[in-house]
């Protein structure tokens, strides 16, 4: 039969997770190992933050060119061509 390991918490929202049970795996790295982790995964945070901007400001200038496109088609052909379909 399976045994359950548990650990008290302060609250149900505790998001400690640096204890070890019976029986589990753990590994060993370095300092260097440890601070080219965290590098990596900053720089792959800041990667996809950088992507996101990039995203963003091109929906915004595209919205803008959208709107510019239709205040020209208006201008041209009058407010009401749409209805006339």
């Amino acid at each position: 039969m399976e045994q359950v390991y548990g650990k008290k918490v302060e609250s149900y929202h505790d998001s400690t997770d640096n204890y070890i049970a019976e029986n589990e795996v753990t590994v060993t790295i370095t300092l260097s190992e440890y601070r080219k982790l965290v590098q990596e995964v900053a720089t792959k945070k800041y990667d996809i933050d950088r992507a996101n901007s990039a995203t963003y400001e091109a929906k915004r200038q595209l919205e803008k060119f959208k709107n510019q496109y239709f205040e020209e088609l208006k201008k041209e052909y009058g407010e009401n061509s749409e209805d006339e379909d």
